[in-house]
Order: structure tokens, then C-alpha cells, then sequence
């Protein structure tokens, strides 16, 4: 008859193979994995208390016993769990309940309340709606008994925080309790690992290889682990004790100890044959010549079998979807491929004599090396993380040195935080092809910080840390615990990924009559660069009268740097104002397109990170003043402030992934410095004209990527961007791109119309806010962008 069990006492390793690969198991799972085939005709799975909850299995029919209600709801939980059929539960209880039972009480009100459900025809309705409508606060009576909450104190908490203090220490209570509850109905409890390293390091090498130092480089799995009753565990290891009284076991200890004791020493008893060592919430670490071990259970009775002696020892079957996650080996040469060295043991004492002569050869192996490939916990599906900073060009020779000093530092690290995380740490440098080259997620600093972000170093961390450290060392002294003083000195970034763009901070105005009583409309094609240089005129006027400096007018509000032989002035790069005139998207006719319309909006914003303060100004400074024609003699509009929630503004902010020119980009370079098209006008072969239409596309489309990157979009949106573009507009109402206004110094470069289509490194949409514009007359409000889907 088919059979298989499931039990708490089951050690890991088995338990996950019962469910990847044995095939009654698989008659229980909603869909078996392709490898295993489900066994045929009536099988039976028999399951303590594991099968109640944690697994997804569902049976035709079950009998069990009499349990507590949540437990017994669970067990009924299992049976035709997804409504594929009649299923029959069979109730197995005793007439009268053993008086010891400490849930006797709760038992009696679950049986009660059983008997409760609706009468069938040969039974009673057990269906989860039945269950539902029993009262509830009779439901909660006849639960299992919560655990009971200890009291937590500040001293309990001090003391438990003292984690590089390994020993007892009075007051420090094992944590358990106080995660847990006291549950005094439930027994105690007790784990079973076997490990080689139990009975490899002997004592004499037990003081330069600490346990508990092992154990923290490779730390127990919970596919290593078996548990069970603290009793049972008590009565298998005696009898482990009487095969094997001089076999070393480790017993490691809740507060992370490791005590060294041999199996007979671990089963003694004093005179009230009580044992003199108690195990309850311990773990017991076995040396695989212990035996003990049975189709993944703990037996006594089981001799050690040589033949199988790397089931006993599981600790390198920690394994993910890329293979193992460490691995142990003897007198290896290089680390296997993408793992670090942790652990060098010498399982030869220095003071033994047994060194092999010039000639001989050792008799065994005797250097046992750890290795363990690199994860994180933090970043889910990605287990490198790379850290790139810019350096200075040239790179001289102390650059280098620094370099290969951190480099160093790098590869000395082994684990992050509280050693939870695994880590192997590099330093090069790289060139920006092999940094664009790298894999992965991108992430970048941004400015703001108010929502949180990371702890970066800056002058005097370092001196702040070396004092941070030098308290914590003294903060046990004569007059008790001492906190150290928390880190103080450092800068705090926030980052974004790549692909997430910061919504830029805006100051938008209505253009006005001098009256107010209406719009001042300017044609986008022939005016909107006025409309820009106008505001960018009485921005100026605004900054002298609020007290600007004037290198802080020339170079954030009208954008100039140093002059050249006092006439040509020098840009100053994203730092400054961008003067951005808003032609109306008008949507002229129910059910029509939008249209590109006249300019009666213009809106101030930077290409750069950091400019809220600036922009704030401008909102407040701005509203009210007039716009100065350029005889500069009369005023021509009024500025008055709109909310960012306006309808065009807000077409103009919103996220979107596909974006259109409402006037056109002004590429960064010429397209052309091949003279591929004078090439093309004294005609070619047909191939050669396809060649040389190649390459004007893709200068043009390096141009216009270049053009991105230039106003603050990062690399990964630039390169991933779907770009097409042309001389005729994509909007309904604009010109021809050659039609438009453009600066003098302008004049020579190519303009275009383009839409584009934000792109991940996957090709899936990214949603993009605006303000969009980009090219070489972005803070003119040239290469302005718009929302644009193929609908519009």
C-alpha cells in the first residue's frame, strides 16, 4: 500500500525532497513538478501537525484526531481544498478525554462545537461557509491557548544588545521566550545537525578555530536541520552515547554560544535522573561518525554507514536556482568559479611532527578551505552590486595609488552589516565604455534627501567613526553601560533608479493683456522665442531689484559665463533658468485631435538637480511684472501666476512614455560633417546610397541621444529611448521645423521634429515627467516636448 509520512521531526533536506521529488507526495500538490509522476491508484500521506499549515496540499478524504479548533479548521483545510469533488472526514476521539491533557478544556469545546455544524444525511456539513457561521467568540474559545507575553525591559534589552559579548552574562535571559511566548502546553524543543567539522577540530585546534567563529562563517541552514521533542532528542543521543561515549558534540546555545562536550558528557544525569545538561531550544551538532541518522530523521538505533556519508553532512546542498551556494574543499588551488574564500583550516597542529620531507608526500589531505558564492538579501534577483565614482582626468600616478589601496581594502571584505550578508568586494578602474557595458539595475544619486535615503562620507566621517569605535569598546566600564555616541558626521543621499526621473520643480504664468481681461497670444513658430527672451529680460530686472549678485544673474538667470574678447559669452551650463514657452494644446471640436496652438503660457524650470529654491523664488518674485517688447520700450503682457494643477501645465508635467516636439530640436553638432548629402546629390549607386543614408541616420541619432544625456536624463533613458524624427511636425498644427525661431549662435545647426517612446533596458514603457526638452536651444524653449499618443 502506498505510504508516505510528513513530520515536523523530518530534517530539511528531506522535507523539500518530498516535495521536488516523491511521487505520492506529488498526489497531494496542486501541480507536481514535471519531473516527478504522480503514483497511481489510492495512496495515503500520514502527517503530524506539519501538514496543518505551510504546504499546499490537498487530499480526497482525511482521518485524524481530536484538536484544538485553528488546528483542526487547518486540518480540514487540506481536504478537497480546491472544490474538485465530495470529500469525507473521518473523526477519530477518545469517549473520554485524558484529565491530563493540558488541552483537554479546548478540545471538549472543539468537539462541541463539531457537533454544532449541520446535519447530513451521514454526517455533518464541515464546509469552510459552515465552519464560518459558527459563532466566532465560541470559535475562539476552543483555540489553542496563546502564549504567554513576557514583560521586556530597557536592562533586557541593554543586555541582549550586547552581542560581541559571547558568554553567559547575568541578566541576559535567552531571547526565545520573549520573541515567542511561553506556551506551557507545548513541550520544549531541540534541533540535530551533523557537521564533518565536529570531530575534525580536535582540541588542539579548537582555540585557533573557535565553533562559534565556524559556525559564523557557515552558518546553519534550515535544510541542515531536524528537530523534535527535547525528551526524544534526550533518548536517541543516550543511545548514540552507548555506541559512542567518546565522540565529540557541539551544543550550541540560544544566545549564540558553542559548548565542546563529549556524547556521554552530554547525556549525564544527576541524582534525580534528570540530565545534567538541558537541550530544550538548543541545537546539538553531530559529527556524521555519530550515525543516528535514517531517511532524514534522528534514530539512535541507526549505525553510521560510511558508504553514505555525505548524507549526514548536508551543509554544501544550500543551493538556488544558479547552484550550490557554498562549497568545502581539500588542498584546492583556486576558488571555484564565482565563489570567495572564507576559511582556511590547517587540520595539522604546527607543533606536530609530521611534516612530509622533500620527498614524501602527505598521507592525507591538510588544508580545508570554505568557499561561498555572494548573495544579497537586500536586492531581490541580483547578487552584484557595483559602486562607480568619477574620476579625475588625467589619472596620475596618486589616483592610481589610492586606487589600488581601496582596491585592497575591498578585497578584504567578507560580509556587510551584522554579517548577515555575504559579500566578495573588488575595486578597479574602469573606462565609460566598460562602465555603460556593466549589467544590472541602475541607480543614481539624486539631491533631495527629505524622504530618506543613504549615509554618504564626507570630511571628518572617518575621524567620527575611529571615535565611534573607541566608545564602543569602552562602554562596559566601572560605572556600567555606556551607549556609544550615534554617527554625526556624514552627508545623506537619496538615489533613484535610472529610469526614474525626479519631476522637476516649475514656476508657470499665464500671458495676459495689459488688462488682465484676457490671453496675450504669441504664434509658437515665429514669437515663442521672443515670448523666452522677454522672460528671461524681466527675470533679470526681478533678480537686481531682490539683491542677486551679479555673477548670480549673469550666470542662473540669463546664462552666461566668462565673455570672450568682451562680446561672446560663454554658457554655464544645466545650472540656470530655462525660459519655456507653453503653446495651448486645443482640442478644437468634440472628438477632435489636439492641435498645437499659440503661446499663452510660459513656464520656468532647470535642467539641473538642486535649483527648489530658485524656482520657488521665481514664483514668488515673477507674478505681476510685465513683459518689456523688444524695442524694450512698452510692455506687451502681464505675468500672472497659475498652480501647477492648470490644465496645459499639467499636460506638460504629467508622466507619460511617449512624448512629441511641439517645436523643434536643435541638434547638438551638425548631422552632416561627412558631406554625405553633397555625396548623395552627384549621384551614387543605389547600395552606396543606402550606406551613406545609414550613417546620416545614425549621426543623427547619436546627436539627439547626446542631446538627452545633455539636459539631466540618465544614460539608461537616452540609450533605450525609441527615436524617430523628420522635418514635417508629429502634433497636428506644427510647422515645418526649419520655420521656427531660433538664437543667431543656433542658426547653423539642423533642426528636427522627434517623437520618442521612453524605453527600460527590458523595452518596457517607462512613464516619463515632464518638463521634456532637450537639444542645443532647450532653455529657449526650443525641443520642447508634449505627451503624444497615436490617438491624439
Amino acid at each position: 500500500m502506498p505510504v508516505q509520512k510528513l513530520t515536523g521531526t523530518l530534517r530539511g533536506l528531506e522535507r523539500d525532497a518530498l516535495v521536488k521529488e516523491d511521487p505520492i507526495f506529488a498526489r497531494f500538490m496542486p501541480k507536481p513538478t514535471p519531473e516527478v509522476a504522480p503514483e497511481q491508484g489510492t495512496v495515503f500521506l500520514v502527517c503530524t501537525s506539519a501538514g496543518e499549515v505551510g504546504v499546499n496540499i490537498s487530499a480526497d478524504h482525511l482521518v485524524c484526531d481530536l484538536t484544538p479548533f485553528d488546528s483542526m479548521v487547518q486540518r480540514f483545510g487540506r481536504v478537497n481544498r480546491f472544490g474538485d469533488g465530495d470529500a469525507r472526514i473521518d473523526l477519530v476521539y477518545p469517549l473520554v478525554i485524558d484529565e491530563k491533557d493540558t488541552l483537554r478544556e479546548v478540545r471538549q469545546r472543539t468537539l462541541a462545537l463539531l457537533r454544532r455544524l449541520p446535519q447530513e444525511q451521514d454526517g455533518h456539513d464541515a464546509s469552510p461557509a459552515a465552519l464560518h457561521r459558527l459563532p466566532i467568540a465560541d470559535r475562539q474559545a476552543a483555540f489553542t491557548p496563546p502564549p504567554v507575553i513576557l514583560p521586556a525591559t530597557d536592562i533586557l534589552f541593554d543586555a541582549w544588545a550586547l552581542t560581541s559579548i559571547r558568554g553567559k552574562l547575568p541578566g541576559r535571559p535567552p531571547v526565545a521566550d520573549w520573541l515567542h511566548g511561553v506556551a506551557e502546553w507545548e513541550p520544549p524543543e531541540t534541533f540535530v545537525a551533523w557537521r564533518e567539522e565536529v570531530e575534525l577540530i580536535t582540541p588542539g585546534l579548537q582555540e585557533k578555530y573557535r565553533p562559534e567563529d565556524l559556525l559564523d562563517d557557515y552558518a546553519l541552514k534550515p535544510h541542515e536541520l531536524l528537530r523534535d521533542k527535547t525528551w526524544r532528542i534526550f533518548s536517541h543521543l543516550e543511545k548514540l552515547a552507548r555506541r559512542h561515549p567518546e565522540l565529540s558534540a557541539w551544543v550550541l546555545e540560544s544566545d549564540g554560544g558553542v559548548s565542546v562536550v563529549s556524547l556521554a558528557e552530554l547525556v549525564e544525569k544527576d541524582r534525580q535522573n534528570k540530565p545534567e545538561v538541558n537541550l530544550a531550544g538548543y541545537t546539538v551538532l553531530l559529527p556524521p561518525a555519530a550515525g543516528g541518522l535514517i531517511k532524514g530523521t534522528l534514530n539512535g538505533d541507526a549505525e553510521f554507514d560510511p558508504d553514505r556519508r555525505t548524507l549526514y553532512d548536508v551543509a554544501d546542498r544550500w543551493i538556488d536556482e544558479r547552484g550550490p551556494r557554498r562549497c568545502r574543499e581539500w588542498d584546492a588551488g583556486q576558488p571555484p568559479a564565482g565563489m570567495r574564500l572564507v576559511r582556511a583550516i590547517d587540520t595539522r597542529r604546527a607543533e606536530a611532527d609530521d611534516e612530509p620531507g622533500d620527498d614524501e608526500q602527505p598521507a592525507s589531505p591538510r588544508y580545508w578551505q570554505w568557499y561561498v558564492r555572494p548573495g544579497s538579501t537586500l536586492l531581490v534577483g541580483a547578487d552584484l552590486v557595483q559602486y562607480l565614482w568619477l574620476l579625475a582626468d588625467p589619472l596620475t600616478n596618486q589616483i592610481h595609488r589610492h586606487v589600488e589601496a581601496l582596491a585592497d581594502i575591498a578585497r578584504s571584505v567578507v560580509a556587510l552589516g551584522w554579517g548577515v550578508d555575504m559579500v566578495v568586494g573588488h575595486g578597479a578602474i574602469v573606462s565609460d565604455e566598460q562602465a555603460n557595458a556593466l549589467p544590472g539595475e541602475r541607480w543614481l544619486p539624486g539631491a533631495d534627501a527629505a524622504g530618506g535615503g543613504s549615509r554618504v562620507p564626507k570630511q571628518g566621517t572617518l575621524d567620527d567613526l575611529i571615535h565611534r569605535h573607541a566608545r564602543f569598546l569602552e562602554r562596559l566600564g566601572a560605572d556600567g553601560f555606556t551607549a556609544p555616541p550615534p554617527l554625526s558626521v556624514y552627508d545623506t543621499v537619496a538615489y533613484r533608479r535610472a529610469t526614474d526621473r525626479r519631476m522637476r520643480p516649475v514656476a508657470s504664468f499665464s500671458l495676459l493683456k495689459l488688462d488682465a481681461s484676457g490671453f496675450r497670444a504669441f504664434d509658437t513658430a515665429r514669437r515663442a522665442l521672443t515670448v523666452a527672451g522677454m522672460t528671461r529680460h524681466v527675470a533679470g530686472a526681478a533678480a537686481r531689484s531682490a539683491g542677486w549678485d551679479e555673477p548670480g544673474i549673469n550666470g542662473f538667470i540669463l546664462g552666461h559665463g566668462d565673455s570672450r574678447g568682451g562680446a561672446e559669452h560663454v554658457a554655464v551650463g544645466p545650472r540656470r533658468f530655462a525660459y519655456l514657452p507653453l503653446p495651448t494644446l486645443e482640442a478644437r471640436g468634440e472628438g477632435m485631435s489636439r492641435v498645437v496652438g499659440s503661446v499663452r503660457r510660459v513656464m520656468l524650470s532647470s535642467f539641473a538637480e538642486g535649483c527648489d529654491a530658485e524656482i520657488a523664488w521665481a514664483r514668488r518674485a515673477r507674478s505681476g511684472h510685465e513683459l518689456v517688447g523688444e524695442d524694450k520700450q512698452r510692455p506687451v503682457a502681464l505675468l500672472a501666476l497659475i498652480p501647477e494643477s492648470e490644465r496645459v501645465v499639467r499636460h506638460y508635467t504629467q508622466p507619460a512614455a511617449s512624448w512629441a516636439t511641439v517645436t523643434p530640436v536643435v541638434l547638438p553638432g551638425y548631422d552632416d560633417p561627412g558631406h554625405y548629402r553633397r555625396r548623395l546629390k552627384r549621384g551614387t549607386s543605389a547600395e552606396e546610397q543606402k550606406q551613406l543614408l545609414t550613417r546620416l541616420d545614425e549621426r543623427v541619432n547619436d546627436l539627439l541621444r547626446k542631446a538627452i544625456t545633455q539636459c539631466g536624463f540618465s544614460k539608461v533613458l537616452a540609450d533605450h529611448a525609441e527615436l524617430q524624427w523628420r522635418k514635417a511636425g508629429f502634433w497636428p498644427g506644427t510647422d515645418h521645423a526649419d520655420r521656427y525661431g531660433v538664437p543667431d549662435h543656433l542658426r547653423r545647426f539642423p533642426c528636427l521634429h522627434v517623437r520618442l517612446h521612453w524605453r527600460d533596458p527590458q523595452g518596457r514603457p517607462v512613464q516619463v515627467p515632464g518638463p521634456v526638452c532637450f537639444g542645443s536651444g532647450r532653455s529657449y524653449g526650443l525641443g520642447l516636448f508634449a505627451p503624444f499618443e497615436a490617438d491624439d
